[in-house]
């Protein structure tokens, strides 16, 4: 038991030391220059805001980038705001620039923003020219995601959209950072929340709704295995956009 023991000891010790010096060397080993132009894929995770456009993309290589890229016209956004870029790529000429440093120790820092997100730097775009649109799963999904966000701005009153897109689709573009802080400050964005009870109830409700429509009860899991991962997808993967991190926000503004 005892030389069990050490040997277990033994390897926690190895591994942290191993874990160490490849933090350190990958820390210390620059990433190789940026081409002057080169392919990007653009993730789920943008946003735009004004004139500009950002979010977080996939070169060639695999690295992830924060990109900016300033709409050269009216026309040009608007087509942008009705098309859903995930999986799009793009032949893009620019420059990489080092993010702002922060105001004061306590605000927000995009340089540890973007190391938490794996991503390089900021990519700044100057133009781009349309190569292709993958097609997967995660595309379609984020298609489907953007339909859904349009159809809540065309269908919803003005006044419900932002709370009703953050939480049907954990979207937050809508929502005012001003009125988000003060959710915070209330301490009332618990009330934007779905928690894991109610997701249950929901699925509970949907199961029994299932079974006294005469669906057995072997089928009825089924669907409910693969709806409620779907619409974890459709939801961005967040349980609701008014209570997300208020870091991600101030990023894609």
């Amino acid at each position: 038991m005892k030389d069990e023991t050490r040997l277990i000891s033994a390897l926690v010790i190895v591994s942290g030391f191993l874990s160490y010096f490849f933090i350190i060397t990958f820390q210390l080993t620059e990433s190789p220059p940026l081409p002057s132009t080169f392919q990007i894929t653009w993730s789920s995770e943008y946003k735009i805001n004004g004139q500009k456009l950002r979010g977080f993309v996939k070169t060639e290589t695999g690295e992830k980038l924060y990109v900016v890229y300033t709409f050269s016209s009216e026309q040009e956004k608007s087509f942008y705001e009705t098309t859903s870029l995930t999986g799009r790529t793009y032949l893009v000429h620019g420059e990489l620039i080092a993010p702002l440093p922060s105001a004061h120790a306590y605000a927000f820092s995009m340089e540890k923003y973007l190391i938490s997100k794996g991503a390089r730097g900021i990519f700044e775009v100057t133009n781009w020219t349309f190569i292709e649109e993958k097609k997967s799963i995660r595309s379609f999904l984020a298609k489907q995601r953007h339909s859904m966000k349009k159809h809540i701005e065309t269908t919803f009153p003005e006044s419900l959209v932002a709370e009703a897109q953050a939480l049907l689709i954990g979207s937050q573009d809508q929502v005012d950072h001003e009125l988000q802080r003060a959710y915070q400050k209330l301490g009332i964005t618990h009330l934007f929340a779905i928690s894991g009870l109610h997701v249950a109830l929901v699925s509970w409700l949907f199961f029994e709704g299932l079974l006294r429509i005469g669906v057995r009860k072997e089928m009825a899991t089924i669907v409910l295995l693969i709806i409620l991962p779907i619409y974890g997808v459709l939801a961005g993967g967040a349980p609701c956009g008014i209570c997300r991190r208020i870091n991600h926000a101030d990023a894609l503004r």
